[in-house]
């Protein structure tokens, strides 16, 4: 039994069962919030991933619905995992994942690709352009027809809430202050923060619902040598959401991912969002950017999995932003 708690029998039994790839060689075995076996069979290689079951989360299989809508629409930058060859109940779905006790397997072709250096400007605004060019896919006419629109979110987790589900919900939102890791000053930063933010919102044009990608970071974007987008991967967490509040979660993980490697340039995520809505054409001012940028530091320091990764930048943020004033001493008073 491996660190992942599956067996390598379990894997390869799937492997052969499900998709016909008898005579493999595990190439590598990574481990992230799920389990993803790299083997080869014959001359192709292959990513078997193995996604433990969270019904919090949005419906596992939405998220290849909505790769083949972006297939139809015509973007290249997106691709179908293998179908697999055992029968179906429906011919009209395709099987395009195993449903294990416990456990979701997919399989996806690997595609080469290097470890990309996201300290660079041009990169980034490709990435931001590819962004552009998901929110713009002509998949509005498909979505009401899957039942995209019907996110329950009393079922979902809170992190995975749209703006609007958050908003309705802020008092709770808020609540979760108390559960945090973060000292009482942070508190009292992200307090002061977030108490304006729903009345804010109803004056400000957010700009369109769609479509969007809900994990676009460097992890998930697959870069061929040459500094071309090859795939965007990852779309398990894909909903129907405010685009810009997507764009600017986008251009923060950038620029957390420069964070990390010691430069602290919050002026990344500001050059990506300015990029993204060149590219996009989306009508928003720069009150609506600058209150999505709020909003999404409160969301992240609230409910991410590690918000000390957010801080840093966070702190950043209040040192640029020249229209917040942090109170000394003591926490507002908020009320919803």
């Amino acid at each position: 039994m491996g660190p992942s708690g599956c067996s390598y029998e379990e894997w390869r039994h799937v492997a052969a069962s499900n998709y016909g790839h008898t005579s493999v060689r595990l190439i590598s075995e990574i481990h992230s919030y799920s389990t993803h076996y790299a083997y080869s069979h014959h001359n192709s290689r292959f990513i078997l991933s193995r996604v433990e079951k969270a019904y919090s989360r949005p419906t596992f299989g939405t998220q290849f619905k909505i790769v083949e809508a972006l297939r139809q629409a015509g973007l290249s930058v997106v691709s179908l995992p293998v179908c697999r060859e055992s029968t179906h109940s429906s011919p009209s779905e395709v099987p395009y994942w195993v449903d294990g006790p416990g456990n979701y397997w997919f399989c996806r072709r690997f595609i080469k690709h290097r470890q990309a250096d996201w300290s660079s400007n041009t990169l980034i605004e490709r990435a931001a352009v590819t962004l552009a060019d998901v929110h713009r896919a002509e998949v509005k006419p498909w979505l009401p027809a899957h039942e995209f629109y019907h996110f329950v979110a009393d079922r979902l987790d809170p992190y995975y809430w749209s703006v609007l589900e958050i908003l309705n919900r802020f008092g709770d939102l808020v609540a979760r202050l108390h559960e945090s890791h973060m000292s009482p000053d942070e508190a009292i930063e992200v307090m002061h923060l977030a108490k304006e933010l729903p009345a804010e919102a109803r004056d400000i044009d957010l700009g369109p619902v769609g479509l969007t990608h809900a994990d676009y970071r460097p992890e998930n974007i697959l870069v061929s040598r040459r500094g071309r987008i090859l795939e965007v991967i990852d779309w398990d967490r894909a909903r129907p959401d405010h685009q810009l509040f997507d764009a600017v979660v986008a251009g923060l993980q950038f620029a957390k991912w420069n964070s990390q490697r010691g430069r602290n340039d919050l002026q990344v995520a500001h050059r990506f969002v300015d990029v993204y809505r060149d590219a996009c054409g989306i009508d928003v001012d720069a009150a609506a950017v600058r209150w999505m940028f709020r909003f999404t530091f409160v969301k992240a320091l609230l409910l991410s999995r590690n918000p000390g990764l957010w801080l840093p930048l966070f702190r950043a943020y209040t040192d640029t932003d020249r229209s917040i004033s942090i109170p000394v001493g003591s926490a507002p008073v908020l009320t919803y």
